[in-house]
């Protein structure tokens, strides 16, 4: 059976290329929007998805970020792209993580902390002293939930090895939720 691949065809042309470069053989079907495109994986109608959730020089793509964050996806690839000036990263999302992957150079981590004083700070010097580099970190508003925010943080390294277990556990202590959003390799 072919593989069917969605990608938002109403907002970045670049998503075309990029999704066509990395599934040449695979159905490939647009959708109106990011959150279309997200729901047609999780329902069933597409086997992956292709969107790109940060750029180099303008930051995350906020809207993309929160459906990462929400959404039951997993993050099994990412790949940069060159546009013009600057760096686009996409995500290949699915519905479950590929559990035969090697191990990975990278982790995506998303997390919300306890509401009381110290605890993000405490949070990162747990990802810290374990041996995990954040090569980048980002706040997003929680919808609905004036002042309360969510951190996602790219770390290098692999979550499942035994410190990146410590790690996780030790995170359980200082937040209220933690997800890893995607596991990779450096493309």
């Amino acid at each position: 059976m072919n593989q069917c691949v969605a990608y938002c065809g109403g907002m970045d042309p670049k998503d075309f290329s990029v999704t066509t470069k990395l599934f040449p053989d695979a159905k490939r079907d647009a959708y109106q929007n990011y959150g279309k495109t997200f729901r047609a994986v999780s329902n069933w109608k597409a086997d992956y998805a292709v969107v790109p959730y940060e750029k180099s020089l303008s930051g995350e793509i906020g809207y993309v970020v929160d459906l990462m964050f929400e959404s039951d996806l997993f993050a099994n690839r990412v790949v940069s792209a060159e546009d013009d000036l600057q760096t686009i990263h996409y995500a290949v999302l699915s519905r479950d993580e590929d559990k035969d992957a090697p191990e990975s150079d990278f982790f995506l981590l998303m997390f919300t902390v306890k509401n009381a004083a110290g605890t993000l700070a405490k949070a990162f010097d747990v990802i810290s002293a374990n041996g995990f580099n954040m090569r980048t970190v980002h706040s997003r508003p929680l919808a609905g939930q004036p002042w309360h925010f969510y951190f996602y943080c790219e770390c290098a390294g692999d979550d499942r090895s035994e410190a990146g277990q410590k790690m996780l556990s030790e995170l359980r202590n200082v937040c209220e939720s933690i997800k890893v959003m995607g596991r990779y390799k450096a493309e």
